[in-house]
């Protein structure tokens, strides 16, 4: 314990007995971050960007090392590594081996690296305060005391460990350390887009900006979405578009076109996110979309920012744009960010199906295309009077005034007056004016 704490102050303060610096690697050793090298500084505080390997070779074991014959052929073959072919062996960081060569610490991939016992990190490295504690792996959840809610195991900027309590719905409980979701949701997804110059590349910015579009204009009625892009200039990144409903016609102004800029900042572009969302919920996520890799600073600084994301109750998903996106980064964020793995999209179609997944595995309602009467939904977030709040709350359509609450959960424009339907006028946040029921014809002034 003693050796720990002297670590921490020597880490705050300059000037501790027998040198004012903590050494992380040794100087000038080299390793493999996704298909970039990276080495130790000379005073051996830091890893740095050093080169990328160009196809068709691969970065294995700190150095460029040309690819294995007959890699790509979905088969894990003799003389094919992790480092050598991961499309094939897969990614290197989760296959339980600490391999400092590929560039795994117990900062950059806790889940093989992280001893847990507040021993010395098995890649060699200093004891520090980036090693999870004992049975809090980067990415758990634990259910609260309580057992109506759960917490996250992230990086909570000093060491990981279970984050704050994140309540479950009403009357709804934690088992197997998640909760129960019978109800379906009205997440808050905040979608963190690259516009760096190689997504110009093939017409890529086309079919991804069109696809997150269409995304959100079609689930804005019942999804909160939210907007960063990166880079603004430099390793800059844009300010943030917080998440809200009907909130289409804001962010479509702000999605302009790639920059001439090469950088990308991926550290930069999840931090300062959480402060963007509203209060705990365990249906708010970030959705990650780059066709590249981390260049404004090392591979263990996404990592940390979606662990601090996933530590305050917030998932992280990310989306690989083609090949040239380096996966074996984005699975170690989506790892420590709740969602397991990355997904690698080739097309729009590729694209649209994985959005989709995202709003099934947060339970969305909009995820089936619509609420059906009988579906039980998050009412709370959706109505902003007694009475709405009442008729949201129904299993079924008992009443003309649940009815015409169905009909605002699935998705009609919405208009600054009540919604009168069936002789009932429905007081809710907002009402329904572009469509009717059969037999009724289109609404004017409120009237079916």
């Amino acid at each position: 314990m003693g050796r720990y704490v002297h670590l921490l102050l020597c880490l705050a303060v300059a000037g501790c007995s027998g040198s004012s610096k903590t050494d992380v690697c040794v100087p000038d050793q080299q390793r493999c971050s996704g298909n970039d090298v990276e080495k130790c500084h000379a005073d051996g505080t830091d890893w740095t960007y050093y080169r990328s390997c160009a196809p068709p070779q691969v970065c294995d074991n700190g150095g460029c090392q040309a690819a294995t014959p007959g890699c790509g052929d979905g088969t894990c073959a003799a003389g094919e590594t992790c480092g050598t072919c991961p499309v094939d062996c897969g990614a290197c960081c989760g296959n339980g081996a600490c391999e400092p060569g590929q560039g795994e610490t117990a900062q950059s991939c806790p889940a093989d690296c992280a001893t847990g016992d507040g021993a010395a990190p098995a890649d060699g490295g200093p004891q520090n305060d980036t090693t999870p504690i004992p049975g809090c792996p980067p990415g758990s959840t634990q259910c609260s005391q309580d057992n109506f809610g759960m917490h996250h195991c992230g990086f909570d900027g000093a060491k990981y460990a279970f984050g704050k309590r994140i309540p479950c719905d009403i009357g709804e409980t934690c088992a197997a350390s998640v909760c129960s979701d019978s109800q379906c949701n009205s997440p808050e997804i905040l979608v963190v887009l690259d516009r760096s110059s190689s997504m110009l590349k093939d017409g890529r910015w086309t079919w991804v900006s069109q696809g997150v579009l269409g995304w959100i204009q079609s689930h804005e009625m019942l999804v909160y979405f939210g907007y960063r892009a990166f880079p603004s200039q430099g390793c800059q990144v844009s300010s943030v578009i917080p998440p809200a409903l009907s909130n289409m016609s804001t962010i479509n102004a702000a999605v302009a076109p790639p920059t001439s800029t090469a950088s990308t900042p991926l550290a930069n572009a999840l931090d300062g996110l959480a402060a963007s969302f509203g209060d705990p919920d365990f249906s708010q996520a970030v959705v990650l979309i780059t066709d590249g890799d981390e260049t404004c600073s090392t591979a263990s600084s996404p990592v940390q920012k979606a662990s601090m994301l996933y530590g305050s109750g917030i998932r992280v998903y990310t989306i690989g744009v083609t090949t040239q996106a380096n996966m074996g980064l984005l699975d170690q964020i989506s790892q420590v960010g709740g969602t397991t793995k990355g997904t690698m999209v080739s097309d729009k179609t590729e694209l649209d199906a994985t959005l989709a997944a995202v709003l099934t595995d947060l339970n969305a309602c909009a995820s089936a295309g619509g609420m059906n009467c009988g579906q039980i939904v998050n009412c709370a977030k959706l109505c902003a009077s007694p009475a709405c709040l009442l008729s949201c709350q129904a299993t079924g359509c008992p009443t003309a005034q649940a009815a015409a609450q169905q009909l605002l959960l699935c998705g009609f424009t919405s208009c600054s007056a009540d919604c009168t339907f069936g002789g009932v006028t429905t007081a809710c946040e907002s009402c329904l004016k572009t469509s009717c029921p059969q037999p009724y014809a289109v609404c004017a002034s409120n009237q079916c």
